[in-house]
């Protein structure tokens, strides 16, 4: 029991590549007030800074580096969410007994206070004799699944050979106009039901804003604004038939701005505002003799409910998952799709929002131009990913990590990635569960690699099993967490009854705890036991 417990506590790390040793003053502030301050630290490449500032609140931090007797400081920004917990200490409780593959699994968390006898330790039956009654603290349950169903191996097996979009037509002997169909089709388009206002009914193109590839074959921004979706409507002579990409995408920022009546009053009352605005300043202009009130420059300013609105449709939110996925086919079961987000449609979308209370055409283009040039401008190169898969699901804590670099051809393609000099993470503007086992990731640019791992804190004790001898083996940790070439835990598993001995492992570990680091004075303790049998996070990688 001894080694199946210890304390966790997560601290904040400052690494430097400079291999010149310095001494540092370090201070944590937030809101420009110090809430953790460490005097005279050394720091360089091999030995980096570890601040034990207990526990943070959620928010924005900005963590000083100065070094005494200068005024120049290296600033680093962190962001603490409500999900993560750095500072705080936590309990770690290991079990022993390896779960059933398929088979439910129940865990109770029970209290062995006063269980144990004050001397040697022995466990304190009383008069229950070999079964024991326990208070359960707190239960849950899980399924351990097959080897098929891991993290790993689900997302190793994901459908990613095809892009975002239909498969080509393809029938023999070849109809008339089969080419020229699958080149729409490469470019995104679906053929869809269009319903026209006279009732009359036919097929249209449509294409949403995830493409499978760059742009093309899209409308001139400055078309906008215009008065009705129908003036975005385009008719492709080579097929005969109509384009409604851009109209269905203007109509849907319309509706969408109508249902959220706070949106749509306050965009009415800033254009008015506005309107009267612009008209004064041009009586100001023309009559300069006669006297007029201040202007008030606060009604140029969109409003900022107005603004985050915008700019979360800009990102797609809220958006109804037909309009970017038109058709099942394009994400299968199982699958991963690259895409490109298409600056024209998302133009249309905010250009449909914002005509809600045009009030006056002559003002519409000054009005409209300011949110709808930044908006577009923000998306002009945004890629993304979209997957769908039951690790979704089974793993709702998952991460996604995207960079700009390019493997050479003897480049090693596993390496890890933040830690390589110029090597910069491409900021993600958005990733979001659409359902339970779909997920949308938007960057703000284009990338090459897609690291998708779970979350860095759900590291675990693991061993790499032997299948001809039925046992399992482990390569243990050193102290600095870099893994040792000796192999512990060969004779140290339960078969029958499916359970490691963590006494015997100790008794291994202690064997060779120099070679591991640690000191040969004492016994290896709970937390260098916990290191000892630590192994990472899972990840798989995605390379463009």
């Amino acid at each position: 029991m001894g080694l199946l417990a210890h304390a966790r506590k997560s601290l904040i790390g400052l690494t430097t590549d400079s291999p010149d040793t310095i001494f540092v003053d370090v201070a944590v502030c937030v809101g420009g007030n110090v809430v953790h301050e460490e005097l005279n630290l050394e720091w360089s490449k091999n030995k980096p800074i570890r601040l034990n500032c207990g526990e943070l609140k959620p928010g924005t931090y900005t963590i000083k580096a100065m070094e005494p007797g200068t005024i120049n400081s290296i600033d680093t920004e962190i962001k603490i969410l409500p999900s993560d917990s750095i500072g705080d200490e936590v309990a770690i409780v290991v079990g022993n007994r390896l779960p059933e593959p398929g088979e439910k699994t129940i865990v109770h968390l029970v209290s062995l206070e006063n269980r144990y006898e004050d001397n040697s330790l022995s466990f304190n039956f009383n008069k229950y004799g070999n079964a024991v009654p326990f208070i359960s603290l707190y239960n849950w349950s899980f399924t351990c699944l097959t080897e098929d169903e891991t993290f790993s191996n689900l997302l190793q097996h994901l459908n990613h050979s095809s892009s975002l979009r239909l498969p080509n037509i393809s029938k023999a002997p070849k109809p008339p106009g089969e080419d020229t169909v699958n080149r729409y089709l490469a470019e995104g388009y679906v053929p869809l039901p269009h319903y026209f206002r006279e009732g009359s009914k036919g097929v249209s193109w449509y294409r949403s804003p995830l493409l499978p590839g760059r742009a093309v074959n899209t409308i001139d921004l400055k078309n906008f604004p215009v008065d009705c979706a129908d003036e975005l409507l385009r008719y492709h002579t080579k097929t005969g038939l109509l384009d409604a990409s851009y109209a269905a995408a203007w109509e849907l920022g319309r509706l969408l701005c109508l249902r959220d009546k706070r949106v749509s009053l306050e965009l009415y009352r800033w254009k008015r505002g506005h309107t009267q605005l612009i008209k004064a300043m041009a009586q100001q202009y023309e009559y300069p003799h006669l006297p007029f009130r201040a202007n008030d420059p606060g009604k140029i300013a969109l409003p900022e409910a107005l603004n985050k609105w915008l700019s979360d449709i800009s990102l797609l939110k809220g958006l109804p998952f037909q309009y970017l996925v038109p058709d099942e086919r394009m994400l299968p079961p199982e699958s991963l799709r690259f895409f490109y987000l298409d600056p024209a449609w998302i133009a249309s979308l905010l250009d449909g929002a914002l005509s809600i209370g045009r009030v006056n055409k002559k003002y519409n283009k000054v009005i409209t131009k300011r949110p709808l040039t930044d908006s577009v401008n923000a998306s002009n190169s945004v890629s993304g990913v979209l997957i769908r898969s039951n690790v979704i699901k089974g793993w709702p804590t998952l991460q996604v990590n995207a960079y700009d670099y390019k493997f050479g051809a003897t480049d090693d393609r596993n390496k890890p990635m933040p830690k390589e000099q110029g090597i910069i993470s491409v900021p993600c503007m958005r990733m979001e569960r659409i359902t339970d086992d779909i997920l949308i990731c938007l960057f703000e640019r284009d990338f090459n690699v897609l690291d998708i791992h779970e979350k860095p804190e759900m590291i675990h004790f693991g061993f790499q099993e032997d299948t001809t001898k039925g046992s399992y083996s482990k390569k243990p940790m050193d102290k600095d967490g870099k893994q040792n070439d000796n192999t512990i835990g060969a004779k140290n598993y339960d078969v029958n009854n499916r359970l490691i001995k963590p006494g015997e492992l100790a008794t291994e570990l202690d064997s060779i705890k120099s070679i591991l680091g640690y000191s040969n004075d004492s016994k290896i303790t709970s937390a260098q036991f916990a290191l000892s049998m630590v192994e990472g996070v899972s990840q798989v990688r995605f390379i463009k």
